[in-house]
């Protein structure tokens, strides 16, 4: 069985995506002068903070969640 069937599908299916809706949070913290930070990237994507976290340790997102 396919690991990917089992679970709760990903939330953002590929890096592209991700970083797409990263550039609209900087985008939106920006223009309404707002700090950076992990929960409010969380809201912003609608996840939870542990989502933001497993998705950094995957190697094909860490470059992403981390700049």
């Amino acid at each position: 069985m396919d690991k990917r069937t089992v679970g709760k599908p990903r939330a953002f299916n590929s890096v592209q995506e991700l970083q797409e809706k990263i550039d609209e949070f900087y985008e939106y913290c920006e223009v309404r002068e707002l700090p950076l930070s992990i929960e409010r990237l969380a809201t912003f994507l609608e996840v939870d903070r542990k989502t933001i976290y497993n998705y950094e340790k995957r190697d094909e997102y860490f470059h992403t969640i981390q700049t």
